[in-house]
């Protein structure tokens, strides 16, 4: 590798290494039930979410807690149901697609 680019990957991670302990970072929080979600997002003043899965998760209707959830504290929700198990660019673009055309704000 080049010697003036080794030297500046160098710097750059040794300024992370020591700028790190001082970085805002808060633990996740994991969510146990479907009924936990809306809090989250209403603190956040998210109004319409986009939820994606694939066409089997959609047939057995396991996006439905989550989605009646949502619905009952008044968050739209958008479901994009054509993933694929390896993800295709044209996966991507529908769903990037259906996220503006719905407005959401959060995936």
């Amino acid at each position: 590798m080049h010697l003036a680019r080794r030297a500046w990957c160098r710097t750059y991670q040794t300024v992370f290494r020591i700028a790190l302990p001082i970085l805002p970072y808060t633990e996740p929080r994991i969510l146990e039930h479907a009924e936990d979600v809306p809090a989250v997002l209403q603190k956040r003043s998210i109004q319409k979410v986009l939820i994606v899965t694939d066409p089997g998760i959609a047939r057995l209707g396991l996006t439905a807690p989550l989605e009646t959830a949502l619905a009952s504290r008044g968050i739209g929700v958008a479901v994009y149901a054509k993933t694929s198990a390896n993800p295709t660019v044209s996966n991507v673009e529908e769903a990037a697609s259906l996220y503006r055309e719905s407005a959401c704000r959060a995936i």
